[in-house]
């Protein structure tokens, strides 16, 4: 079952301006603050769920009425717990990694997002650590940190017009 240990809310790793003073930053301060902190949130959503993902897993472990279906509940309990004490990824494959990003046209980074997401992937693939999950299409061998054509995957939408960036979790594609 769940654990009681207290964890950040994701809610407070959810980004809608990074930094104070970000007007006075340079754009490469500014590059360099923006990939740190995606690293550590996608190092971060390796190891834990939403809470709203754990919500619904606790009702459907309640739920149950079998034994087997009862057992499977309780072990993703444990494994859950298991990452959060070792800080490992809840899961040995951590799947390809998608970003759903919505941003103002006026974010000062809008031209280095993809730059910066890639980097944060590659960082988080080696601290976290995630499992490495890109393979290139046409040599068909691991690139060892998660990225790839078109990996990790960025789904983008652009248009408010506040300086903006909302950071939803990564998307597990196994999950």
């Amino acid at each position: 079952m769940p654990s009681t240990v207290k964890k950040a809310p994701l809610r407070a790793l959810t980004l809608t301006y990074f930094s104070r003073g970000i007007e006075t930053m340079n754009k490469e301060e500014l590059t360099l603050q923006f990939t740190d902190l995606m690293a550590k949130f996608t190092s971060y959503l390796g190891k834990y769920m939403p809470d709203d993902v754990t919500k619904r897993l606790t009702e459907l472990r309640a739920e149950q009425n079998t034994d087997i279906g009862k057992l499977i509940y309780d072990s993703m309990f444990i494994d859950l717990e298991l990452a959060k004490k070792q800080n490992v990824p809840a899961c040995q494959d951590t799947g390809v990694i998608q970003y759903f990003v919505q941003c103002g046209t006026n974010f000062p980074l809008i031209n280095e997002l993809q730059d910066c997401l890639r980097e944060a992937t590659i960082r988080a693939t080696k601290e976290a650590p995630l499992r490495h999950n890109a393979v290139q299409i046409f040599d068909e061998k691991n690139t060892g940190n998660n990225t790839g054509v078109r990996i990790p995957w960025v789904d983008s939408r652009r248009g408010m017009k506040r300086k903006l960036l909302r950071r939803l979790p990564p998307k597990v594609s196994d999950m």
